[in-house]
């Protein structure tokens, strides 16, 4: 009998409610799909117990979403010529090979945790491999924080650098990510933090006139300066001198990739002390290739950072975590709703083990 359940809802924040009034906070998400009508959740009412358990789940999950596909014969060998299993498929054979130790397996929990979150096979095989290695030494350390410990080593953190002039955070990221939500969030924080701040947004076709953003950013004794391109904000920054800019960019790449470039060379020139820091802002929620694709469209920039957001409407958070690590970019801030003082997160080994291990920020 299957074990997967399909729910459905008008946005993805609806649809995880439903899936947890109907089965709990104990059910997992396996995977999801957007249509004209809404989104469409493949749900395990139970964590999944292995990797070859998730397997089979996610081999129900294509079944439910595609019954023509998932009915298609498999090839009793792979032809010639014809890509190899990914990673994923051959670690996981690989991890159930493994031998156990007799009694009680350290890692069976950690294992368990890892699959409920997302993580990939081979990562989760490393993870689990240094809990078992730290078992079998006999030392007292807890299998979740040698876990914890494991995580922090796997995923870089964004340096934060304190410029002589101005510090300007620019954000970038394409229109429905949270760069708004994030731009705010962080000039909440530096205000209550007594720093000078500055709030700019490039105008664009995505950047419009929104009054509850403008009442947020009076609210916090802040006027919003709207620019046309680089050479304005550059002067303005120059006249003002502020002590953190936080600039909303339009939600267009290919214009946000030059602006911000011909800002920081407009800054070497008429306020060479300020320094700009680009960080690309990535939803959660998105799909693996949709993130990649928004990585690479900000490439060009050398980003400092990534922020994700939206990392309070998923149950999956490591497949994004998993991603901006094999895209080479550090993360600097983890955001998880609009309350900067309680969602807003700098990211670092501690956020990382809650996501992977509990499926949310502490």
């Amino acid at each position: 009998m299957t074990q997967i359940r399909e729910v459905e809802g008008k946005s993805l924040r609806e649809a995880l409610e439903r899936a947890r009034q109907s089965f709990g906070l104990g059910a997992v998400v396996i995977d999801q799909r957007r249509g004209k009508g809404g989104v469409r959740l493949a749900v395990s009412p139970d964590v999944p117990r292995s990797l070859q358990a998730l397997e089979e789940l996610r081999g129900e999950a294509r079944a439910l979403f595609d019954p023509l596909a998932a009915a298609a014969p498999a090839p009793a060998e792979r032809r010639e010529g014809a890509s190899a299993p990914g990673p994923e498929v051959q670690r996981a054979a690989a991890l159930e090979a493994t031998p156990r130790t007799r009694g009680r397996d350290p890692g069976a929990d950690v294992e368990r945790r890892l699959v409920a979150t997302g993580v990939t096979t081979e990562l989760a095989a490393r993870i689990v491999d240094a809990v078992r290695s730290e078992a079998q030494v006999g030392t007292s350390v807890h299998p979740l924080d040698r876990a914890a410990q494991e995580i922090g080593r796997l995923f870089p953190v964004a340096q934060a650098r304190r410029p002589k002039g101005t510090a300007v955070l620019a954000l970038v990221g394409r229109s429905g990510e949270g760069k708004t939500t994030t731009a705010l969030a962080l000039a909440t924080l530096f205000v209550r933090a007594g720093r000078r701040v500055q709030f700019a947004r490039l105008r664009g076709p995505l950047v419009h006139e929104d009054a509850e953003v403008q009442r947020q950013i009076e609210g916090l004794g802040l006027r919003c300066i709207e620019v046309r391109d680089a050479a304005e904000l550059a002067a303005g920054i120059a006249l003002e001198a502020p002590e953190i800019l936080i600039l909303d960019t339009s939600g267009r790449p290919e214009r946000d990739v030059d602006q911000v470039r011909r800002l920081a060379e407009r800054l070497a020139q008429v306020a060479p002390e300020a320094r700009i820091d680009s960080h690309v802002v990535l939803a959660a929620t998105r799909s693996r290739v949709s993130q990649e694709e928004v990585l690479a469209s900000f490439a060009g920039l050398e980003p400092d950072g990534v922020v994700l957001t939206k990392l309070d409407e998923t149950r999956v958070p490591a497949p994004a975590l998993e991603t901006v690590r094999d895209a080479g970019v550090p993360i600097s801030f983890l955001c998880a709703g609009p309350d900067p003082a309680r969602d807003l997160r700098r990211a670092g080994p501690e956020p990382f083990a809650d996501l992977l291990l509990r499926g949310r920020l502490a």
